[in-house]
């Protein structure tokens, strides 16, 4: 089946299986990223470094856990797979096209209530 953008339900075989009780790999991916930022930070913290550094890096070090722990990684990589693809679109004229006269869309005048047998 061909994409054109549209969001289609996946395969049910295609879902992610738990790794550890109910927890699928992204979600223990993004539960690592979110205790290694804030270790990060409580060591920043520690340090005395000033808040901009300390959001800065907390940013920096969770954004990539939160991107793949919450699927937006396939989003991104969906529509720029879309955008990047070449694609070929069909018109009418590609093809032979049937030439009309300028009659044939027309309505014939005529009432059938009027007409004579």
């Amino acid at each position: 089946m061909t994409r054109l953008g549209s969001e289609f339900l996946k395969a049910l075989d295609s879902y992610e299986r738990p790794v550890i009780g109910y927890i699928t790999f992204r979600q223990l991916v993004l539960l690592f990223g979110i205790g290694l930022t804030v270790l990060v930070t409580s060591v920043l913290f520690w340090f005395q470094m000033p808040n901009v550094v300390l959001y800065g890096v907390g940013l920096t070090v969770l954004a990539p856990f939160v991107i793949f722990g919450c699927h937006i990684d396939e989003k991104i990589k969906d529509e720029l797979r879309f955008l990047l693809t070449k694609q070929e679109r069909t018109y009418q004229t590609d093809y032979d096209r049937k030439e009309y006269t300028r009659n044939d869309f027309a309505q014939a005048k005529t009432n059938p209530e009027t007409l004579e047998s």
